[in-house]
């Protein structure tokens, strides 16, 4: 037997690469800069995406860059040039790891021709 596997651009990183959640929280640019620095005052509501392409819902943050379901977004891991690169930050809903859409994506569509 063989094993076909289908997929689109839309799948693409549309999982954590850590725990295999489809659920991000989606962090607008001016919101991962001041949650990075610590200047966030108090709590702020983010858009939860399923496979980041469907909106299913909303959770808050606060200003430690804790959800409302306890998980810890590591905005403390990603360097910080990248925050004044106006950049739209997805967070793992399950483990926190942040991803977003740089040049480590275009670089895969270009390789693999999608």
């Amino acid at each position: 037997k063989q094993w076909v596997s289908t997929q689109s651009t839309g799948d693409l990183f549309s999982r954590c690469a850590i725990c295999n959640s489809d659920r991000f929280v989606r962090v607008e640019p001016d919101l991962a800069a001041a949650l990075h620095k610590g200047t966030s005052s108090g709590d702020v509501v983010c858009e939860v995406w399923e496979r980041r392409h469907t909106k299913c819902g909303e959770i808050s943050v606060n200003e430690d860059s804790v959800t409302a379901d306890g998980t810890v977004l590591q905005f403390d891991k990603v360097k910080s040039n990248r925050f004044s690169e106006n950049l739209t930050f997805w967070g793992c809903c399950e483990c926190g790891k942040m991803y977003w859409d740089g040049c480590h994506l275009q670089n895969f569509k270009e390789k693999n021709n999608l």
